[in-house]
């Protein structure tokens, strides 16, 4: 949820991509990719919570991967993507094309509060330092304060500043990497701040508005008044006895 690249890649091109982009990670990978093992646990979560819910709670995602390997990993045998999808399908007693076109090969957000909320869970976005957002990552480098990342369509980015520009100063003072969220406390959400930084070989100034603070974690609790089916739904997936 704080990867921008989640909406640019999608998950089986992350996947068909790995040895020539998520292995050799650029400052730009943020922006533009995905972690195929992120991401793939995350849709996986989405199956399983989809099979128990059309199942009643009878099947799930492990009843997916037992088949796997009755039908291919005693032979030791390959499969096709078409032939996974046609085992989960299977087991989940659902046509998941729609499923595989939204998630799988497009880019949509992951629909977690929809899937979740069959087990009568929801999924929360937690700010806990209301820090304005600049969009940047700082590093300290031999004597230097380097940018190392800038966020996707934040302030900085927006304002022009890259990766690999020098951070010197926020109006006029002179800010390290471990002190620049101290500094950034003093501003407000809107309020427009100067940036310093050598561009290349040129030292600039750049004017920067900045963002609303981003979530820095999420939580998940349960909604209100769950359902039985939900209550029975939710000791299933999380191994509990029905005592």
């Amino acid at each position: 949820m704080t990867t921008p690249g989640r909406l640019v890649q999608p998950l089986s091109e992350s996947s068909f991509d790995a040895w020539i982009k998520l292995y050799r990670p650029d400052p730009n990978s943020s922006n533009s990719q995905i972690s195929y093992y992120l991401k793939g646990e995350m849709v996986t979560l989405l199956l399983d919570l989809l099979i128990r819910d059309q199942t009643q709670g009878n099947k799930s995602f492990d009843d997916v991967l037992v088949a796997m390997w009755e039908q291919f990993g005693k032979t030791e045998i390959g499969f096709t993507e078409t032939q996974l999808q046609q085992i989960i399908e299977s087991i989940a007693n659902q046509d998941l094309t729609e499923f595989y076109d939204r998630y799988i090969h497009g880019v949509e957000e992951l629909p977690f509060n929809d899937y979740l909320a069959t087990v009568g869970i929801e999924l929360k976005s937690v700010n806990t330092n209301n820090i304005p957002t600049l969009g940047i990552i700082v590093k300290s480098e031999h004597g230097k304060e380097m940018i190392k990342s800038v966020a996707s369509n934040s302030p900085a980015q927006l304002a022009g500043v890259d990766a690999g520009d020098e951070l010197l100063a926020i109006d006029g003072f002179k800010v390290s990497a471990d002190k620049l969220t101290d500094r950034l406390k003093s501003y407000q959400v809107g309020q427009q701040l100067e940036l310093t930084i050598f561009h290349g070989d040129r030292l600039i100034t750049v004017p920067i508005i900045l963002a609303p603070s981003q979530p820095d974690r999420y939580q998940l609790d349960q909604i209100e008044h769950p359902t039985d089916l939900q209550q029975q739904l939710f000791k299933d997936w999380v191994n509990l006895s029905s005592d």
